[in-house]
């Protein structure tokens, strides 16, 4: 079957099976589990699943195709974001990381619409933050496991028979921590409690999810122990791709209905059409989908050829959830008094698009990724540092820090800050700094880095942070040194496990430095105890950060509690 013909096929069973009754289940918040078992029916959960459990085994082109139409034809953005959440999400990284047994017991019956699938990550203190996860899983002696979670705000929870629930494995390695597990949810201590109060996406289940000590059998570890951030980054992958198809079908809804409008509708005996500022939002709406389609079908063909498309999904759910919604709104508009009513279902359109532009990460959240991506895409790469009779790195801890080296630091920076009272006589301000990472031209020290390392306090969580001081002799500035000097450290900072790198823009000619490592400014208060009063202190210089570990993993708390507080003393 052709692409356009499984688009076609789709748009019309969305339309016969879910969108007579949406404007009804959006005014009781009800999720329509009958229709949902229709659409089993109609083959569209199964045709990404392989034949060998029972599904058409189709590429994922064609399971994009057949979503597309779906979503344009339901008219139903809450029930299409269940059904992304079920079978993009659930079904695929189920068949991609779950053994045959598992796949065997569960794929039928989601296949078939009779169990309502989702995934449970988000929780009230992290957000959807991966590497922040609290929840916790331990493994017993018989093999099995014991799940404690508290999970918030997740697409069909209070519904669902089965949720992949993210939780921490005790006595697993850092990098093997995160994990996903089969949750049935009938087991018992599972609980879920519906949202029933939504502004938008009411005909989608959303509620919370609990659980203490909940009993888990052997084989409820999905993928080997550590695969959990792989699992998260395919089905994020899906997740932004399919809600960008969904959004595509919103923005065609409003365009056909205000074409309709604007030719039949007369003001003054003329139609509605002929006015230049209802064709400016037309026009708005035209570009809108060309747009989105485009940037669609190129990710979507990146995806599929194995190229990293983080940075574009990032594009498609910012942009397409702003002309998503401005859409809805410019159609409101146009049809007046009339937009404003349940038929018309624009208002719905646009309390839905407000909810997508909230969940499965923020509008924000999204700025943020494309702002780094574009600084990694934008910035010249920078060569790695090659020990030669040039330049030399050496990594010097403290206790290898000897009275001659010490005086070749303090005289560098001296040398780098001539009018830095503070520094006078020392090569750090009033933290010793654990380790420095030293450059030497031809024996002479031209630069360094001093590296302070802490574990501080984010909310209830623990972070690892370094804090990153530097001094470049001025005759060798601009030379690459502290390109190598900071390549180096961060290098270094990742191999220790930390978590987070720190520094402070004390002059203006380092940004173009920080910003080619991935540093951006920190737009929190950053604070400190004193340690000659004891008093705590707001930091004055601009804060730079970099993530050390997994994108998204400590800048989005980190923004969101708008404060960093380094314990006693700075560096």
């Amino acid at each position: 079957m052709t692409l356009a013909a499984l688009r076609a096929r789709f748009r019309e069973v969305g339309a016969r099976e879910v969108s007579a009754r949406a404007t009804d289940h959006d005014a009781t918040a009800k999720f329509d589990r009958e229709a949902f078992r229709r659409v089993g029916a109609s083959g569209l959960l199964k045709l990404h699943v392989k034949k060998e459990y029972g599904g058409e085994g189709l590429g994922l082109r064609e399971w994009a195709a057949a979503i597309e139409g779906f979503g344009e034809g339901s008219g139903d953005l809450g029930f299409s974001v269940s059904m992304v959440a079920h079978a993009g999400c659930a079904i695929t990284v189920l068949q991609e990381f779950g053994t045959p047994e598992q796949c065997q017991r569960w794929l039928p019956r989601l296949m078939s619409g009779e169990v309502l699938s989702g995934v449970a990550n988000s929780e009230p203190r992290g957000g959807t933050d991966v590497m922040g996860l609290r929840s916790r899983a331990r493994k017993l002696s018989d093999g099995s496991y014991v799940l404690s979670t508290r999970k918030r705000s997740i697409t069909n929870a209070g519904e669902a028979g089965l949720l992949l629930v993210s939780a921490r494995l005790d006595g697993a390695s850092a990098k093997e921590a995160v994990n996903l597990f089969l949750v049935d949810t009938s087991g018992p201590r599972v609980k879920q409690r519906p949202l029933r109060d939504l502004m938008g996406l009411r005909t989608s289940p959303t509620g919370d999810v609990l659980a203490w000590r909940a009993p888990l059998p052997a084989d409820a570890l999905l993928g080997p122990v550590g695969s959990g951030v792989a699992c998260f980054r395919r089905m994020f992958s899906l997740e932004r791709l399919f809600i960008g198809y969904l959004f595509l079908g919103a923005i065609r809804r409003c365009l056909h209905r205000a074409v309709h409008h604007a030719e039949t509708r007369l003001s003054f005996g003329v139609a509605l059409g002929k006015n230049q500022y209802v064709q400016e939002k037309i026009v708005r709406m035209r570009i809108a989908e060309e747009l989105l389609s485009a940037q669609l079908e190129r990710t979507l063909t990146a995806l599929i050829n194995g190229e990293d498309v983080f940075g574009a999904l990032s594009i498609i759910k910012a942009y397409g959830a702003e002309v998503a919604r401005e859409a809805a709104e410019d159609l409101i508009a146009l049809l007046g008094s009339q937009g404003l009513r349940a038929s018309e279902r624009a208002q719905k359109d646009f309390r839905d698009l407000m909810g997508l532009s909230i969940l499965g990460g923020t509008q924000e959240l999204q700025k943020i990724v494309i702002y780094r991506e574009t600084v990694r895409a934008l910035t010249p790469a920078v060569p790695s540092a090659k020990p030669s009779d040039e330049l030399q790195l050496e990594v010097k801890t403290l206790a290898e820090i000897d009275r001659t080296l010490k005086a070749e630091l303090v005289a560098l920076v001296e040398r780098t800050f001539p009018n830095e009272e503070a520094l006078r006589g020392h090569y750090y301000y009033d933290s010793v700094p654990d380790s420095v990472v030293v450059a030497r031209v031809r024996g002479k020290v031209v630069g360094m880095r001093a590296i302070t390392r802490r574990t501080v306090h984010l909310g209830e969580r623990t972070l690892k942070l370094a804090g990153m001081g530097i001094a470049v002799d001025p005759e060798h500035q601009r030379k690459g040194v502290g390109r190598a000097l900071t390549r180096a450290t961060m290098d270094l900072l990742r191999s220790l496990g930390d978590e987070l790198a720190v520094a402070f823009l004390l002059s203006p000619n380092a940004q173009s430095l920080l910003t080619a490592h991935g540093f951006q400014p920190l737009n929190a208060e950053v604070s400190y105890t004193s340690r000659s009063t004891n008093e705590r202190v707001v930091e004055k210089m601009p804060c730079w950060v970099a993530e050390l570990g997994e994108p998204d993993s400590v800048l989005p708390e980190l923004l969101k509690r708008g404060k960093l507080h380094l314990g006693l003393g700075t560096w």
